[in-house]
């Protein structure tokens, strides 16, 4: 899922500032390439994973939630993710 803070204005200034405006590319290094790769990863969000998850808790019964310690608010802050 998406985090708070992103700066996506920042890495578009950054990508622009490493770039050679040639149109030709680089190749990246696999530490390099490992990082891009895990910071990509770490901003996407599988939404139909994520409505999977939000259907099953939708789908169990009140009592259910509350013998497993599970509070509406749990529930509200569940949907309120991005």
């Amino acid at each position: 899922m998406a985090k708070e803070g992103s700066n996506w204005e920042g890495l578009f200034k950054w990508s622009l500032s490493h770039s050679n405006s040639t149109g030709s590319s680089r190749n990246l290094s696999e530490q390099n390439r490992k990082w891009f790769m895990d910071a990509m990863q770490y901003e996407i969000v599988d939404v139909v994973k994520r409505m999977k998850e939000v259907i099953m808790v939708m789908q169990t019964p009140e009592q259910v939630l509350e013998s497993q310690g599970v509070t509406l608010q749990d529930i509200e802050d569940m949907l309120d993710e991005q």
